[in-house]
């Protein structure tokens, strides 16, 4: 896939210079493999949504986005942009890693009441 967007490829440069972290090499796996238990699954996987939205949060402040994201509004945004466009759901199923339509369809109709809350929260400031 090419990245076409000025500030895709700054957020791609940004993390060129960050060390693997996993024993899988890759620049998100969080998952190692002393995490063979569901108690240590469970704890890294809470440890890495807190990291990852740290990490959303510089890639944010750093690119001046005013809004508010997390790694859960991004999954959702990605997903909803799709719909949008009209994209195969069994496509955007496939790209989010979800095993059944269904997970994917209650992803997106929960991603509609996600958009009317954040809506009025940003109104409301």
């Amino acid at each position: 896939m090419t990245l076409r967007c000025s500030k895709a490829h700054a957020i791609a440069d940004m993390f060129r210079s960050y060390p693997l972290q996993s024993d899988a090499g890759y620049l998100f796996s969080y998952l190692k493999k002393e995490h063979n238990s569901a108690a240590k699954f469970d704890a890294r996987i809470d440890s890495a949504l807190k990291d990852l939205n740290e990490d959303v949060s510089i890639i944010k402040d750093a690119q001046d986005i005013s809004r508010h994201i997390t790694g859960y509004v991004a999954r959702h945004s990605f997903a909803t942009n799709h719909k949008h466009k009209k994209v195969d759901i069994a496509i955007i199923q496939e790209a989010m890693g979800h095993g059944t339509e269904e997970t994917t369809r209650i992803y997106l109709e929960e991603y509609d009441d996600f958009e009317i809350a954040s809506s009025i929260e940003e109104a409301l400031g």
